[in-house]
């Protein structure tokens, strides 16, 4: 059994939930990079807890990086449901297009697998659709978004910004 187990992951989750993301980063980053010794599962979890605090610094590079640890995830386990929706979010984020194209369609997959996107992987993925300028799959998408109990002014906004996109103003 390796040295490193779930109990030590610990610190790193408290640094996270108490709001000090560089101290969490320094031990994701101890464990994602072999410096200790892990267990594969909980490699790959320090590798997807890692990637989404180096994505929050805002450079290409720190991207990058975030994206390469998700996809390291997916060589070694597989088709992982959860490592797809982070590097969808992540890449829905990055510079270059065809990055961005990317992201939509692994939304689109996982959406089609009848996986539950949350409020914000709807919006996310109209804001994709929108910069492509494909208003009726962004109108699909922020629809049930606009009409929840609860709607959100970002979420009305965006929807009414769609509608009028299409020429339906008497429903914006």
């Amino acid at each position: 059994r390796p040295p490193f187990s779930r109990p030590m992951r610990s610190p790193a989750d408290f640094f996270v939930r108490t709001g000090k993301p560089t101290l969490a980063e320094e031990q994701f980053e101890r464990i994602a990079g072999g410096r200790l010794q892990a267990a594969e599962p909980l490699v790959i979890v320090a590798r997807r807890r890692l990637a989404p605090l180096l994505a929050a610094h805002g450079n290409y590079g720190d991207l990058q990086r975030a994206v390469d640890l998700v996809d390291d995830n997916l060589s070694a386990g597989g088709s992982s449901v959860v490592d797809r929706h982070l590097k969808a979010v992540l890449l829905a984020s990055h510079p270059r297009r065809t990055r961005r194209q990317e992201a939509r369609e692994i939304f689109e997959d996982l959406f089609d697998q009848r996986w539950s996107p949350t409020p914000g992987d709807r919006f996310l993925l109209a804001q994709l659709y929108t910069a492509e300028g494909d208003w009726p799959n962004a109108a699909a998408q922020l629809e049930p978004l606009a009409g929840a109990s609860q709607a959100q002014p970002r979420h009305l906004a965006a929807y009414v910004e769609v509608l009028l996109k299409l020429d339906r103003a008497a429903e914006a």
